[in-house]
Parts: C-alpha cells; sequence; structure tokens
C-alpha cells in the first residue's frame, strides 16, 4: 500500500508481475543444483490464487502483470478477470507454442473485456477457486511419453522438430511441408 501510494504522490503507478518461474528444491536430480524452477501449468493454479490474494486485499486496484501458466487454455479467463499484460514463455518452448499464439488471440478476440481498467475481485476469486482443479492443471492431464531428439542438442541452434525424430524414417517433416505450401509436389514426394 504504501509503494502504491509513494507512486500516485509523484505521479507513477506500481504494480507487481506474478510469477515468471517458482524456485523448488532439485529433488529429482534432473538439473544439476539443489534447486530447479517451477513454471507454466503447473505454476497456473498457485499464480492465480496469489494474484486474487492480492486483489482481495487492494479491492482489484493493484494492477498486476501475469506470467505464471497462462496458456490458451485460460488466457481469457485471465484476461477477463481484468488483469493486464497476460505474458507467455513456457508454452512457446514447447513443440508448437508459437502456433499457439493464434489460438490465444482468438481467444482474446472472442472477450468483452477490452475495456477493463482494475481486476474484478469477484472473477478472479473464481478463477483461482477454478484453478485447482481444472483438467488443465492436473498432472494425468500430460502424457508420460517424453519428447527425446534422439541426442546430444548443440549449444546454439538446437531446434529440432519432434515430429522428425520421432517418425520412423526419419522424414524431414517441415522441409516437406515447406515445400507443398510452395505448390512444389514433385520435390516434396522426392523428400
Amino acid at each position: 500500500q504504501r509503494l502504491m501510494d509513494l507512486a500516485k504522490e509523484v505521479d507513477r503507478g506500481f504494480g507487481v508481475k506474478l510469477t515468471n518461474t517458482l524456485g523448488t528444491i532439485n529433488n529429482k536430480g534432473r538439473l544439476p543444483g539443489g534447486e530447479m524452477y517451477m513454471s507454466g501449468r503447473a505454476l497456473f493454479p498457485l499464480s492465480i490464487n496469489v494474484a486474487a490474494l492480492l486483489s482481495r486485499h487492494f479491492d482489484g486496484k493493484l494492477p498486476i502483470s501475469y506470467s505464471g501458466g497462462a496458456s490458451k487454455f485460460n488466457i481469457r479467463d485471465i484476461f477477463e478477470s481484468g488483469i493486464r499484460p497476460i505474458t507467455m514463455a513456457t508454452d512457446l518452448l514447447k513443440p508448437g507454442g508459437y502456433m499457439r499464439q493464434t489460438e490465444c488471440l482468438r481467444e482474446l478476440d472472442k472477450s468483452d473485456a477490452w475495456g477493463m481498467t482494475q481486476i474484478d475481485v469477484g472473477k478472479l476469486n473464481a478463477l483461482a477457486e477454478r484453478a485447482v482443479s481444472m483438467e488443465y492443471t492436473q498432472k494425468h492431464w500430460k502424457s508420460d511419453q517424453e519428447i527425446d531428439a534422439g541426442g546430444p542438442l548443440p549449444l546454439t541452434d538446437c531446434y529440432v522438430a519432434p515430429c522428425v525424430t520421432a517418425c520412423a524414417i526419419k522424414q524431414d517433416i517441415p522441409e516437406y511441408i515447406r515445400l507443398l505450401g510452395e505448390g512444389r509436389y514433385a520435390d516434396a514426394l522426392e523428400l
């Protein structure tokens, strides 16, 4: 509250950013070091509940910039609670992540909440309550299958389409699609 008051005195604003990542104990040993960072859908119920707690305390007047597990499955609900801006990172790093941005924009395009200037505490509380049991946030929702590039990745330029490594004949599927898109059907067949 003091920071909000001070910001107002000097004709500025004050808000918070939730939450990017959450440091946790590295009990699985998959990464070096004693800690690892939770992000994405696992972080969503925690982050959105912190947002709801702060919004209740500040009666929806504390601006919140949000990142904790925003995805195509919840972006419209987050947006319609009045939270702005919403950023995404973890979802972009997964296969197809950039393509899902279009789906997110379509979801937001359907919203009537573009004129909101503060957080609707009731809507945010309802979302926070649902978040802990949404199908999307449950462990069983994610496949047990792991995507493996089939070898060590270089330090830079490490993008490998998982469809290529998963393909039994190792066809260069992205190149095949590109050739089809250019109308080069014979070249695509040769590939």
